[in-house]
């Protein structure tokens, strides 16, 4: 099972992609939120260049777990997402949703251990954190 992963911040859209054994999650791009319409669009042709079998969007809950506003968002997009896939798509995708809570403190300091300068590592941020929610989805799905 091959799934993609979709890390959505307020500026960029991060997209990782697993192996076809849905054992590994790897980096793939980062779309700029210029237009939510366009970003789906994206993601779309990501999904079916990979041909995915789900979709992971992360949802950023708060500390305490709660929805707060940024979680909101990310729901009403991953509806909008649903519904294009729904009707463009030429696959059946499952999309779910996954505590990205840490996800970008881990990538940043993944970025920081690695050398990577800081004004670098904003370019990659959000696919490397795209791959953080996605990988932690997978190894969960090996533990049931």
């Amino acid at each position: 099972m091959r799934c993609l992963g979709v890390d959505r911040g307020e500026k960029r859209t991060g997209i990782a992609v697993s192996d076809s054994l849905g054992i590994m999650a790897t980096p793939v791009s980062v779309i700029e939120n210029s237009d939510e319409n366009l970003v789906i669009l994206e993601i779309l042709t990501v999904a079916n260049q990979y041909e995915v079998d789900c979709i992971v969007v992360g949802m950023p809950r708060s500390l305490n777990g709660e929805l707060g506003v940024q979680a909101l968002k990310v729901a009403s997009f991953v509806k909008k997402l649903a519904a294009v896939f729904q009707e463009k798509s030429r696959r059946q995708v499952e999309i779910k949703t996954w505590d990205e809570r840490f996800s970008t403190a881990a990538a940043q300091k993944s970025m920081t251990e690695a050398g990577m300068s800081h004004r670098k590592s904003r370019k990659h941020i959000d696919s490397l954190a795209a791959t953080y929610i996605l990988q932690h989805f997978l190894d969960s799905e090996k533990q049931d």
